[in-house]
């Protein structure tokens, strides 16, 4: 979720009438139409961007390209209360995470693959950004499902990431 004071990663796809990726560029702008941010499409029509929301502020998408759009589309609000997970890296032995929490508190991340928990660790978190570093060293290859919990239980954000080591592309002539 998109969390105020916190640098949240906003993933979109944009398709085109027949459902098919369609790359696009444009810009984030605040509720005074200033430029706070830029986006563009990576691969067949999906991205992502970086944005630190601030209390009381909308944001919108303004697509530049391709041209002849001119609506503003709304991003989801912030929400002022809660945490937001944001994966910083991903190495071959550690995965580092950012949990920003709005206030003191306590929370429970776990990690699984293919519905086999690989971590789970609960942290007394700081207002604010709290960096967490998981070894992933003897963890099964393949997407892990990383999600917070409050003390009570609840969900409040979820991230996936592929652990073990990449064969890579390898060419001999």
């Amino acid at each position: 979720k998109l969390l105020t004071g916190a640098r949240s990663r906003i993933a979109f796809k944009s398709v085109n009438e027949f459902g098919k990726g369609a790359d696009i560029e444009g810009r984030i702008v605040d509720n005074q139409g200033q430029t706070v941010g830029r986006f563009e499409s990576f691969h067949k029509g999906m991205g992502a961007f970086d944005l630190k929301a601030s209390p009381d502020e909308s944001y919108y998408a303004v697509i530049e390209k391709p041209a002849g759009h001119s609506e503003l589309l709304q991003l989801p609000a912030a929400d002022g209360s809660g945490f937001a997970l944001r994966l910083e890296s991903a190495r071959k032995d550690s995965t580092n995470w950012t949990i920003h929490a709005t206030d003191a508190d306590t929370a429970t991340l776990v990690g699984h693959i293919r519905g086999n928990i690989i971590y789970e660790g609960t942290f007394a978190l700081h207002r604010g950004s709290n960096p967490v570093s998981i070894a992933t060293r003897n963890c099964p290859r393949g997407v892990a499902v990383f999600t917070l919990f409050d003390q009570a239980g609840v969900p409040h954000s979820e991230r996936l990431v592929f652990l073990g080591e990449s064969n890579g592309l390898q060419v001999s002539i």
